[in-house]
């Protein structure tokens, strides 16, 4: 008896991923895309209520596209901040209306 519940536990669990990892993948990935043209390396972030997450680093005169949790898209809309790696003065945008499958475009001069 103790097999056969172990056995259905065990079935459950692998369809619960399996349904999981369906249900992120039919998810449009939401991306900004930051041309770099300064000199320095930048930090970009995306502040979400009172939190800055990192989504990654591109470097000097450069352009990278970097992925948006999909956590963070709750909000109604969303501030990227751009950091510079050995310098100050950070910059921060206005509010951007940002929805699941976007392609948001970030300018450094």
């Amino acid at each position: 008896m103790s097999k056969i519940f172990l056995l259905v536990i065990l079935l459950m669990a692998a369809s619960c991923a399996v349904m999981k990892k369906n249900e992120n993948e039919s998810r449009p990935k939401t991306t900004v895309k930051v041309e770099n043209r300064n000199w320095l390396d930048m930090d970009i972030y995306v502040l979400h209520s009172s939190q800055r997450i990192r989504l990654g680093t591109v470097t000097g005169l450069s352009e990278k596209t970097l992925i948006i949790p999909n956590h963070v898209l709750g909000a109604p809309t969303l501030r990227f901040v751009a950091d510079p790696i050995g310098a100050r003065g950070q910059s921060v945008t206005h509010d951007i209306a940002v929805l699941p499958g976007d392609q948001i475009i970030l300018y450094i001069p």
